[in-house]
């Protein structure tokens, strides 16, 4: 936006109004769109970003995959040290929530890289543009 001329403001009084997701499948659907979008958006932008944009969703893929890593351990770590500490529900799900998130994120830009062949072609080409990447 600040591209296109606008000007930025801070407003303490603006809201947000979200639909939060109460089950594990509803946040992993959610999350699976959103990396779909993510593919799709390097893709229509191209390399405006420097690296080209299969090499930078790679990237991020690959931090993902470190972050799954550290999430399926804190599971792990925090299940058992529930015995100890009496059990808290959330203090036990909230990685599997992140995980769950996070696998859901990684499903959909693998999705998006093969609907963009590697973000080389745009799946959903506006006719009226006259082009189709």
């Amino acid at each position: 936006m600040q591209q296109g001329g606008f000007r930025m403001i801070d407003e303490p009084r603006a809201r947000v109004a979200h639909r939060h997701r109460h089950t594990f499948s509803n946040a992993f659907a959610q999350y699976r769109r959103y990396g779909f979008s993510e593919s799709l958006l390097a893709t229509i932008n191209g390399s405006r970003g420097g690296s080209p944009p299969f090499r930078r969703q790679l990237r991020q893929m690959l931090s993902q995959l470190r972050a799954i890593g550290s999430y399926v351990a804190a599971a792990g770590f925090r299940g058992i040290a529930s015995v100890f500490r009496g059990f808290d529900r959330r203090y036990v799900l909230w990685p599997v929530f992140l995980l769950v998130i996070e696998c859901g994120n990684l499903l959909g830009k693998v999705e998006g890289l093969i609907r963009t062949r590697g973000c080389r072609r745009n799946p959903f080409p506006n006719p009226r543009l006259g082009r189709a990447r």
